[in-house]
């Protein structure tokens, strides 16, 4: 009689551990518990049902069956888990990436508008206004009529406007050319080539409307190192720079 009480109590305990363990198997992260409390179950179940071979072995088969099933939803249940925190990461990643990529094309965006805003180009030396579009092609060191270091600076001039414009004054509408040393930026005066020069300026030219010429500015340098600069304006106000060096 105490060794059949003995094999129901393991029985009790078996399906006890099985009920717990299944109780547990749906919970994320503590069914992790729940997998060893079935294994525990199954284990109590089959030495039940062994020693209770000779009587009524239901609860230790009871035992037994919510152990396994208790196992397989653990197991279910962490691939599902697994599957969903994977998703949710990835999820992560491709908002973190498109984050990313829309942060990048908002400051190209920027860039784009403060070029447009501007008029100014740097890859191709172009101002672009209302009124004209002015290309600097290039400036090169030479001496005036008086031996004084100068400047030329070459350039292709467009009249985008509806009025004709001299050459001269659009030029200067655009641009205004400084030397800029270590204290001051003084703009660059206008001055005489030798008259031995017989290359065309084309200052005095009037530009029609969707007219372009090419032609140069001669300013006299203050001093033959410190650097060109480039103030393009806008209804007189500067809105972007351009500085050449000296060589």
């Amino acid at each position: 009689m105490e060794k059949k009480n003995e094999s129901i109590a393991i029985s009790l305990i078996a399906l006890i551990i099985g009920i717990l363990a299944i109780v547990l198997s749906w919970v994320p992260i503590v069914n992790n518990l729940a997998a060893i409390f079935a294994i525990i179950g199954l284990i109590f179940g089959i030495i039940a049902v062994v020693i209770n071979r000779k009587n009524k072995k239901t609860i230790g088969i009871v035992a037994i069956v919510v152990s396994i099933i208790s196992f397989i939803i653990v197991l279910a249940t962490q691939t599902f888990y697994s599957a969903k925190i994977d998703e949710a990461f990835k999820t992560s990643d491709s908002s973190s990436n498109i984050s990313k990529t829309t942060g990048k094309a908002t400051e190209e965006s920027k860039s784009e508008a403060k070029k447009e805003d501007s008029g100014w180009d740097e890859a191709t030396k172009t101002f672009t206004t209302n009124d004209g579009v002015l290309k600097i092609d290039k400036v090169e060191k030479t001496t005036d009529y008086d031996g004084k270091a100068a400047i030329k600076v070459y350039f292709t001039l467009t009249n985008t406007s509806t009025e004709n414009k001299d050459a001269q004054m659009l030029f200067q509408e655009l641009t205004r050319v400084q030397q800029k040393s270590a204290n001051t930026s003084n703009d660059l005066q206008y001055t005489m080539m030798p008259i031995e020069n017989t290359e065309e300026n084309h200052l005095s030219d009037n530009i029609n409307p969707n007219g372009t010429i090419s032609g140069y500015y001669p300013y006299l340098l203050e001093n033959e190192t410190d650097p060109i600069q480039f103030l393009f304006e806008k209804n007189y106000k500067a809105v972007a720079t351009y500085e050449v060096a000296l060589n």
